[in-house]
């Protein structure tokens, strides 16, 4: 039986280099499998990834909104 690392907020972001205000958003837009620990989130890390890289339309939260949402060409400044 192997054993899984699981990791808080702040390593997981760490781990995404995002801040951890971004990892409580993508547990509030349920973007990301979480497993609540005695009263906390935790995380395993390669369910996570799973997860980002199986879902196609997911983003990463932005603090400047939905920025990100806009292909690069009709970007301004692109």
């Amino acid at each position: 039986m192997s054993s899984v690392e699981l990791l808080t907020s702040a390593q997981l972001a760490k781990r995404l280099q995002v801040s951890t205000r971004t990892v409580y958003r993508m547990i509030r837009e349920d973007m990301i499998p979480r497993k609540m620990v005695g009263g906390q989130w935790r995380f395993d890390l390669s369910e996570v990834l799973e997860s980002l890289k199986s879902d196609a339309t997911s983003r990463i939260p932005s603090s400047r909104g939905k920025r990100d949402e806009i292909p690069m060409e009709r970007r301004p400044g692109a």
